[in-house]
């Protein structure tokens, strides 16, 4: 059952992904790479392992305040804010790599 979820979880953002980030979405599919690769260990562990633990605390009380519909935001707003990056990126290792380095440093100190 884990395993539907998580399937489901990652053609979720990659319709998300393909609706609002669409150049995005097409160097993703050029790259060889599946977005949910890099986005399901996201959505597991709600971003703890993903983003520095205050950044992940943040989104874990946006998520108890607001409700699940957090989770698939902060994923595309991480998408979004490296987008530039992203599309300089050339094939799917080098984009999964320089992705997890970009989300190790979202952390704000206000």
């Amino acid at each position: 059952q884990m395993c539907i979820r998580d399937r489901v979880d990652g053609k979720v953002i990659e319709s998300l992904v393909a609706q609002y980030l669409p150049k995005l979405h097409k160097h993703f599919e050029e790259s060889g790479l599946a977005l949910g690769l890099i986005t399901v260990p996201w959505l597991l562990c709600i971003y703890l392992l993903a983003l520095p633990k205050e950044t992940a605390l943040v989104v874990i009380d946006n998520l108890l305040c607001n409700g699940s519909y957090i989770i698939l935001a902060t994923c595309l707003s991480i998408l979004k804010m490296n987008q530039d990056k992203i599309l300089m990126w050339s094939d799917g290792p080098d984009i999964a790599m320089n992705l997890k380095d970009c989300t190790n440093r979202l952390y704000n100190k206000e």
